[in-house]
């Protein structure tokens, strides 16, 4: 019994707490709830509270959790975000862990030529030290490697696909859109 309260509150939860990402022609976006359908444009009740009218040919796309609208092209589409990449991430693991077992060894030869030097009687850090310089470069490389598997196995993927036409229906008082969600 409890299990169904909590998944039909979580429902009632979703449903009250929806918000629709209205973009428009001109690249603004407007987050909020569409109230209804008025003679110019839709209105919405933004996040912030405020109500506002936004005209039909101003609107480029309407986002309501997976589903989307295009006016652009007319179609409305159901879209699914996946991570397909994220076996990625272990690869950028094994590459950070590389890159920092180099950045240690770097750091023991510098300390390695440093005490070398300081018994020899030169300054610190005058002389050649090209040695150390392949573990330098490896762990940079790595760590370089490292950040764009993770940048590819976090990024998601999105996959959109057409449920169909937004059908357009004439009226002797205009154009009238009419979309379900």
């Amino acid at each position: 019994m409890k299990r169904v309260l909590l998944v039909l509150l979580l429902f009632i939860a979703q449903s009250l707490f929806a918000t629709d990402i209205i973009e428009t022609r001109q690249n603004q976006e407007y987050k909020g709830k569409i109230l209804k359908r008025a003679d110019k444009g839709l209105v919405i009740r933004t996040v912030e509270g405020s109500a506002m009218v936004i005209p039909l040919e101003n609107i480029a796309r309407i986002w309501r959790g997976n589903k989307l609208l295009d006016f652009t092209t007319g179609q409305s589409y159901f879209v699914e975000k996946k991570h397909p990449y994220l076996p990625f991430s272990i690869l950028g693991i094994a590459c950070a862990a590389y890159s920092v077992n180099r950045f240690q060894e770097y750091s023991r030869i510098q300390k390695r030529a440093d005490q070398e030097s300081q018994q020899a009687g030169v300054t610190p850090g005058t002389q050649n030290t090209h040695s150390s310089s392949t573990p330098l470069a490896a762990g940079i490389v790595s760590g370089l490697l490292s950040a764009g598997s993770f940048y590819v196995a976090l990024r998601p993927l999105e996959v959109r696909v057409p449920t169909g036409k937004i059908s357009i229906s004439a009226a002797p008082s205009g154009v009238n859109v009419s979309f379900r969600f």
